[in-house]
């Protein structure tokens, strides 16, 4: 038979055997293997095993790499579908967490406004009448609450501190990120430190009987009192030296609320500083600084009136007054 063969488009007249065979996938005809027989010197059996065997050994080899192939590619597809079934399924969990998360929130938000509103309207109820300016024992407070607002009003001396506390929850309490505060404290920072806690009292037993500034503070109950080791020095610059002999140690007034701390060796005095606010409960600071006021004649001081510029050398550290109670 006449044949072109290859792509030098050569022709044979001589007998041609193809062994062709359809693609798996595509059905494609692929030609896995073409032979020109010289009829003269192959035989029969010669023919089956150069050409047939080797045929069909290439088509078996052929098969098998396709079904491999096709295996991998299945179990790409498998592998691709259950990752993406995965992911889809993780973020509609994570997204009905949030959900639930947020609704938590929202529920707790809405039963805090409600107990604020109704710890407002029982304050009012409770609360007196602001008295009259003409009665001698009236007192001027001006208390200043967390969002940074400032109220004053007149308080009669023999009234309960129960009426500061009717007054100041009467107001809604936020801090300054706006959130409704549900616990706090009644504190004043000058003359000294201290915080109003019993109710019974009146203003006069309670030492309120001048014009004072007091501060709404909400109750932190993992911090303790930072109040200790201080004395209450009004307008005086004072060296103590018999409790830090190697680290002097100067206390300042400093905007009334505040201390500006100063330390040549602040090593030294931190630490003292922070195993004395870590270890020692809020009571055993207030006993402390009752005794060494009552003792204060036995500690040598010394009042100085330094400029600023001769400490350069020193650091300084700004302490707020805060308070809390150790439960």
């Amino acid at each position: 038979m006449e044949a072109r063969l290859g792509a030098n488009q050569r022709f044979v007249d001589q007998p041609l055997v193809v062994i062709a065979a359809f693609h798996p996938e595509n059905n494609a005809l692929i030609l896995l293997q073409h032979s020109v027989i010289d009829v003269t010197q192959v035989n029969s059996m010669q023919f089956i095993a150069s050409v047939l065997d080797k045929g069909l050994q290439r088509w078996q080899d052929f098969s098998l790499q396709a079904r491999l192939d096709e295996q991998e590619q299945s179990a790409s597809r498998c592998g691709f579908i259950s990752f993406g079934e995965s992911t889809r399924k993780r973020k509609t969990l994570t997204s009905m967490e949030e959900e639930r998360t947020e609704k938590k929130e929202t529920k707790e938000k809405l039963e805090i406004e409600l107990k604020s509103k109704k710890r407002i309207k029982k304050a009012k109820l409770e609360l007196k009448p602001e008295p009259v300016s003409k009665k001698y024992n009236l007192v001027k407070l001006r208390i200043n609450f967390p969002n940074g607002q400032t109220i004053e009003r007149l308080f009669d001396c023999c009234d309960q501190v129960q009426q500061i506390f009717c007054f100041v929850e009467s107001h809604e309490l936020r801090n300054t990120n706006g959130n409704i505060i549900e616990e706090w404290e009644l504190i004043r920072t000058f003359p000294n430190a201290q915080k109003y806690t019993d109710p019974n009292l009146t203003l006069k037993e309670a030492g309120i009987t001048q014009p004072i500034k007091l501060f709404v503070q909400e109750s932190l109950h993992s911090l303790l009192f930072i109040v200790s080791i201080i004395f209450s020095l009004e307008q005086k610059r004072a060296l103590i030296k018999p409790f830090f002999k190697t680290a002097s140690l100067r206390f300042y007034h400093f905007r009334k609320s505040n201390f500006l701390f100063i330390l040549k060796r602040q090593n030294i005095a931190i630490i003292l500083c922070l195993l004395a606010i870590i270890f020692f409960p809020v009571e055993r600071f207030i006993q402390t600084y009752k005794m060494l006021r009552r003792f204060e004649t036995h500690f040598t001081m010394k009042c100085r009136t330094t400029k600023k510029k001769n400490y350069k050398a020193m650091s300084f550290f700004s302490f707020s007054f805060s308070s809390s109670e150790q439960n």
